[in-house]
This record gives C-alpha cells, structure tokens and sequence, in this order.
C-alpha cells in the first residue's frame, strides 16, 4: 500500500472513529432527554388530573371521577388511565378505545417505561392528607418516532461530513507525503548512482523539515566519510611504505617465527648475526642455532610452557651467538600474530650487552655499599658507647673537683675568706658548665644517629610538661596557643627544641617580668611553631652566629652558657626536614620560627 492510501486511511479512520463516537454520545444523551422531557410531561398530567380528582376521591363519586378521567382523550398519547383509593383499589378507569388492561398494583411516585407505554404513577394529596393515586399510561410512539426522524437527521450529517473528509484527506495527505515522496526519490537516486552529494530542499521547519535537515546531515556525514576513507587509504599506504621504512631502518633486530623456521628478519638482525635473509629462510635453519647454550634451557622451557597454555613474560633476556662468534646480550619483546594464516611470533632484539655489563658492575657497587653502610652502623654504635663512655669518664673527675670544693669550704668554715669562697663558687660554675658542655657535646653528636620511635604527641600537654620543668621568676608569664597539633613523631627530640628556646627566653631576659608566647600554623605538611618573647632583642648581625655550635653573645664568666643549645636545636630541626628562623632587632623582643613535620619522615 503506497504511503498517499495509507496517509488517506489514516486521516479518514480518525475522523469516523470521532464522528461515530461523537454521533453515539450525542445521540444517547438526547434521546435520554426525549425520556427525561415525556416523563416530566406525562406526570405533569397526572397531578393535575389528580387535582381534579380531589373532590370526586373525598365523596367517592365514581361517575364524577370517570368524566373526570375522560377529558384525558385531549391528549393523543394517554391510552389508559387508573384511579386507586388510599386502600390501593381501584376507583375508576379510562381507556381511549376498547377494554382496559386491568389494572397493576398500586405505587408511590414512580416512571418506567414497558410495552411501549410509559407508566408515571403519582400521589394524590392536599396538604397532609392523601386521597388516593392516579397511574397515567402513554404511548411511546410518538417518542419513537422523533428519535428515528433524529437519527435519520443525524446519519444524514454524517454522510455529508464522511464526504467532506474522505476529499479534505486526500488534499491533506499531499502536505505529508510529497516531501516524504521527495524524499524518498532523492533517496533512490543516492543508492542507484552512489552520488552522496545530492540535497534535498526543505518545505517548512516543521518535522518533515528537520527529516529533511536530517537526511542532509547524514549524505554530508556520508561523503565526509567517504572522503575520508580515500584519505585513509591513501595514508595507510604511506604508513605501508613507512612501516617499511622503519623496519628497514631500526635500530632493533626484528624478526617472525613460525615454529622454529625465520620468515622473516629485517637488516639489523643480519648486521647483528651476520645471516642473511637467504640462510635464515633456509629449510634446515633452526634459529636455536643462534641461542648460546646458556641460555638454550631458557628458551626450551619457554616454549614448553606456550605448549601446555600457561602464561609467559613477553620480555626476556638471552645471550645469543652471532656466525663470526661474537656474543651478545638481547632484550627480547615479543608478541603473538597471524602469518599467513599461520599462529607465529613478531619479536624484537635489542642488543643490551653494554646495559647488562653495567648493571653487573653497578650491582657489584651497591654490594660494597652496603658492606659499607654496615661497617658505618658499627662505627656509629661504636662512637656513640666511646661518647657515652667518654662523657661519663669527663663528668665524673669534674663531679668530684665539685664536691672537693663544697667539702673544703665545709672544712675551712669560718676561716675560709670572702675570696676564697668567691674562688670556690666559681670553681663548682666553670665545672657545672664543663658537664653541661660534655653534655651538650653528646646530645648533638646523636642528632641523625639515634633516632626514638615516633609515637603520638601532643604537642599542648607536651608543652605544658615542659614549661612546668622550667624555673622561671615568679612575674613571668609564658602563654601557649590553644590550637596546638597532635602529631606523630619523636617525643624527646621536640621536647628538646621546645625546652631550649623556652628557656633561653627565660634566661637571657633582660627584666624579672617578662612574657613568651607559643604560637602555631599549619604550613603545608609541616607545622610552623613561633616563640615570641618581649626580651632585649638581638642585632641582626647576630642572627646567624647565635646557630654556630660554641658561640654565645655574653662572655661565659658574665653569664652562663655553653653554645650549645642553639646549634642542637637547629641541627634537630634540620634532621626533621624543617629549617629554623629568627626575626629580632635589638631592644624589640625576639621570635624563633621552626618547621616541624606532620608525620614521622
């Protein structure tokens, strides 16, 4: 069926299925409103017959009741009419001609229509009191026969609107089906004659248009593909010719394998063996002929393993042989093709004897470093028992010369002067300071050597441990940040660095009433700690040496220091992978900055 019959079926079966649907709800309420009217005219009637009827019910007077019923042959459609008493029994009658039909029992208030009569039974009754019912008996027929003239009227409009829509249908379905024709001819002309090319003009923006901006889209996508196509071909023979290039040209052996048989080699892999083309293709070549003995089981048991389906490395490395004798080391990289409808094997040889030479030389290296990191882990432990042993040997004698001095003047009592005690005070100082140096010397000699677990540290209850070790006047106030990080790292050594600066805050303040501040950010994933103090400050061209282990800015006889603290501070920072920093000017306070990380490193 051509697309103009199937456009005109369509369109005409959407117009008969409304008008017959229209047709048919129409019509059904209407003739339902013929029922509705006969059936409100009908008892119309018979309230006021019954009116009529008062009277003649309240004296029992049946002839006056029956000329009563009788003025009902003025209307055409009442055949018979029944007038029942309040007990239900029939009074009197009427009939337009012939006997009546006796009467049916008595009902309250009611309509239906049988037999092609309509019964409408209706209750007498004057204010509160009932004298009776009266049941009136229509004919139908005149209802019957408005509704067929309505129907014949109906079909009649029907056919005249079919007419109308089968010759609009047939107009209508051009709009659709010429550009759908159209195309569908360009369509032809496209597959016939391969021109992709052809365009179709577009009609209107409606769907057919964009159809048609469709198809045009996809015959332009069709000879972009086509001309691309040519291009491909064209670029896949010169990738041909490159390929060939390079194979001819790498500087790698490459080589197929059928079996054991060479199919084919390119020219490094006969400038590397020294066989030719000719020899290797040869019937009775076989390539392990070119494999070192050494290296033969490798190989062997390479193959054996394809054989029973396992996997095997794509790369290896084998020493091979070429014709004039000469070794060599090869990387292998193979991979598994089809040749000739053949299961074969593409490799490719690089000649590695040089890597693999250094690699031997380079292992041999590390070997001896690592004999060497161990000898170096002995000298370590070794120098830090001599260090420790050292410092026990040193502080010991110089513990003693203290107490010597403390039991002399005990001794000496009262006799012993004002300079002598002077003398004897100094002399326990200078050998206090000796073993805070001795000490000083051992705790940085560690820095890097010895290293403590790293375990979770909080830095505020860390702090507050450490401020409560150190004695401070009693007008001095040290502040510490709320915002102070937990970290994981090496208790001791933070607690080293915190202490020293804390301290030397402290210490070298230039006033009994002083303040230090202890401040945190995060950097990164390091932590920046500042220690602030509102102490004398020092000149900025002190700001390097202060770092220098042994370098104080005081003379040792006017104040106690060993320069140490400092230079094992930044040593331990340092170690951690951070860096420390001072920012000062004299007489403004100072504030040491120092990284600290976030994780054991």
């Amino acid at each position: 069926m051509k697309i103009r019959s199937k456009l005109i079926l369509i369109i005409l079966s959407i117009t008969l299925f409304s008008l017959v649907a229209g047709f048919a709800l129409v019509s059904i309420n209407d003739i339902n409103t013929f029922k509705r009217e006969m059936v409100e005219s009908t008892t119309v009637q018979a309230r006021v017959i019954g009116d009529y009827s008062v009277v003649d019910l309240a004296f029992s007077d049946q002839e006056a009741s029956a000329k009563t019923l009788a003025k009902l042959s003025a209307i055409e459609n009442i055949d018979y009419a029944y007038l029942y008493d309040t007990a239900g029994k029939l009074f009197s009658s009427y009939t337009r001609s012939g006997t009546a039909p006796p009467a049916p029992p008595v009902q309250t208030n009611s309509s239906e229509f049988e037999g092609g009569y309509l019964s409408v039974f209706q209750t007498i009754s004057e204010g509160n009191l009932i004298y009776g019912t009266i049941l009136l008996r229509a004919s139908t027929i005149p209802l019957e026969e408005k509704v067929r003239d309505y129907l014949l009227t109906m079909l009649s409009f029907i056919a005249v609107l079919v007419i109308a829509s089968v010759l609009l249908a047939v107009q209508l379905q051009k709009v659709i089906s010429a550009p759908i024709l159209d195309l569908a001819e360009a369509a032809r002309k496209t597959t016939e004659g391969e021109d992709y090319s052809i365009r179709v003009t577009k009609r209107g923006e409606d769907e057919v248009g964009v159809l048609y901006d469709g198809f045009n889209r996809m015959l332009e996508q069709i000879q972009h593909r086509q001309q691309e196509r040519d291009r491909a071909e064209e670029a896949l023979k010169s990738s041909e010719r490159r390929f060939r290039h390079l194979v001819e040209q790498s500087h790698d052996a490459l080589y197929v394998l059928v079996g054991r048989n060479l199919v084919f080699i390119n020219p490094k892999f006969e400038e590397y063996l020294g066989y030719s083309v000719e020899e290797t293709s040869s019937p009775g070549f076989d390539v392990m002929n070119l494999v070192d003995p050494s290296s033969k089981g490798l190989l062997q048991e390479r193959e054996e393993s394809r054989k029973r389906g396992e996997a095997v490395s794509n790369q290896y490395v084998f020493k091979a042989v070429s014709k004039s004798g000469r070794p060599y080391d090869f990387e292998a990289n193979v991979a598994m093709i089809e040749w000739d409808g053949t299961s074969a094997i593409l490799g490719t040889l690089r000649d590695v004897t040089e890597r693999i030479a250094s690699e031997e030389k380079l292992r041999q290296q590390q070997e001896q470093l690592r004999q060497y990191a161990l000898e170096l882990e002995r000298s370590n432990r070794e120098l830090d028992q001599f260090a420790y042993v050292t410092s026990h040997d040193l502080k010991a004698p110089l513990q003693a010369i203290s107490n010597l001095s403390e039991w002399i003047e005990e001794d000496m009592g009262e006799s012993l002067t004002g300079e002598s005690r002077k003398h004897m005070d100094l002399l326990r100082k200078r050998a206090q300071r000796m073993v805070a140096l001795i000490e000083g010397i051992l705790q940085y000699s560690r820095v890097g050597r010895i290293r403590d677990k790293a375990e979770t540290v909080d830095t505020a209850k860390l702090l507050a441990d450490v401020v409560d070790m150190i004695v401070r006047p009693p007008g001095f106030v040290i502040h510490v940040a709320e915002n102070m990080p937990v970290l994981e790292t090496e208790r001791i050594r933070l607690q080293q660095v915190f202490a020293n600066l804390i301290g030397n805050a402290i210490k070298h303040h230039d006033r009994p009433e002083g303040r230090v501040e202890v401040t945190v950010r995060e950097a990164g994933d390091f932590f920046e700690f500042s220690i602030a103090d509102d102490g004398p400050g020092i000149a900025s061209e002190y700001h390097q040496k202060i770092f220098v282990i042994f370098q104080t800015l005081k003379a040792r006889d006017k104040f106690e220091s060993t320069g140490v603290g400092l230079a094992l501070v930044k040593k331990i920072v340092e170690d951690k992978g951070g860096k420390i920093t001072l920012e000062s000017e004299e007489g403004k306070g100072a504030t040491f900055r120092f990284t600290w990380p976030g994780k054991p490193r």
